[in-house]
């Protein structure tokens, strides 16, 4: 008898265990880092050259990779957003001309690369690349601060002007999470002087990014199975001896 209330009593444990899991893993969907709606928009919109990028990896090999755009996550929106602010109250000069943020809404994506068999390929920081980009709310002939989040959690700025044909040419210290900010010249700002675009870089704090995929086993998962497995081998024992 005290053998099978001891296998009962596993099981139960162990079912118990497995619906505080399931509920934790329920709850648990709110607090993910979810993509960004309108990051995923702005990707879709977004057109970068497939196949003719090259780059002189630390081994001195040439590299050819297709440049796609994906969307950034909540938190990394957030980070960008905040960046955006922190160079809009210090101001952009521009040949002479001090420019402020326009009125429409920052463009953010995630720009990373592919080899021709659609693998992954990683484009560390210290890698310069150098290509052209366009998006469907770019617009011709006008201004655009680029924001760059490095994967070593800094940032890098530079100044892009489109032309007729609406792209940008810009250049990323390895490729991670950018945003283009579109400029208008501020009221009473003087014309002259020569053109000063320069690429600053500052730390951020918990700017890193990271994965976007892969999960962890929950630990009551783990113990669950193994109280399940004992309540398996309890209930064969009391078969047996019966």
């Amino acid at each position: 008898m005290k053998k099978k209330l001891s296998g009962v009593l596993a099981l139960s444990m162990a079912l118990a265990l497995t619906f505080s899991m399931t509920a934790f893993a329920e709850g648990s969907k709110n607090t993910q880092d979810q993509a960004s709606e309108t990051s995923k928009t702005q990707a879709e919109q977004t057109a970068l050259p497939e196949g003719d990028v090259e780059y002189t990896d630390a081994q001195g090999n040439t590299v050819s990779i297709d440049l796609e755009a994906g969307a950034l996550t909540e938190s990394e929106v957030a980070i960008m957003e905040d960046e955006v602010k922190d160079a809009a109250a210090s101001g952009v000069t521009v040949d002479g001309k001090t420019y402020e943020q326009a009125a429409s809404t920052p463009i953010s994506i995630d720009i990373f690369a592919t080899d021709s068999n659609g693998s992954f390929v990683v484009v560390p920081v210290g890698t310069k690349i150098t290509f052209t980009v366009g998006n469907a709310a770019f617009k011709e002939n006008t201004t655009y601060l680029v924001i760059h989040l490095k994967q070593d959690g800094t940032v890098e700025t530079q100044i892009s002007k489109t032309g007729d044909s609406k792209l940008l040419t810009i250049t990323l210290d390895g490729l991670s999470p950018v945003t283009f900010v579109e400029l208008q010249e501020k009221a009473g700002s003087n014309g002259g002087g020569t053109t000063t675009t320069t690429t600053t870089t500052t730390t951020t704090t918990d700017a890193s990014t990271s994965p976007k995929t892969g999960e962890t086993l929950p630990v009551a998962g783990v113990v669950a199975l193994v109280c399940l497995a004992g309540a398996a081998v309890c209930t064969k024992k009391v078969r047996f001896n019966r």
